[in-house]
């Protein structure tokens, strides 16, 4: 019983170490997106994609979006390198972005 308990304390402390290792690499990759890329507001992001800024949250549409970086549940942010990766992928399908 005590060998079970010694195991479970080891695993435990491995999990929080793992937790912080992700949170630490999460702000890390933060930081690489945000010095490469500007991080765009839903108005700054609706006017580049040329739609209305309650098309991007309508139906939590944003959370399908490829570009939309979450940074917390009250905090969305749009990538402005993806997003204009995004429309030249849609100009090269022959399609665009269509308000619906």
């Amino acid at each position: 019983m005590e060998t079970e308990e010694k195991d479970y304390q080891t695993l435990m402390k491995h999990i929080a170490d793992l937790n912080k290792e992700n949170a630490s690499l999460t702000n890390r990759l933060k930081a690489v997106r945000s010095a490469s890329d500007q991080l765009l507001t839903a108005e700054e992001a609706a006017e580049l994609l040329r739609v209305s800024k309650d098309y991007l949250y309508r139906g939590r549409r944003w959370a399908t979006l490829p570009f939309t970086v979450v940074l917390s549940k009250r905090k969305i942010l749009f990538s402005r390198n993806g997003i204009i990766k995004y429309m030249e992928g849609l100009q090269h399908a022959g399609s665009g972005v269509q308000e619906g």
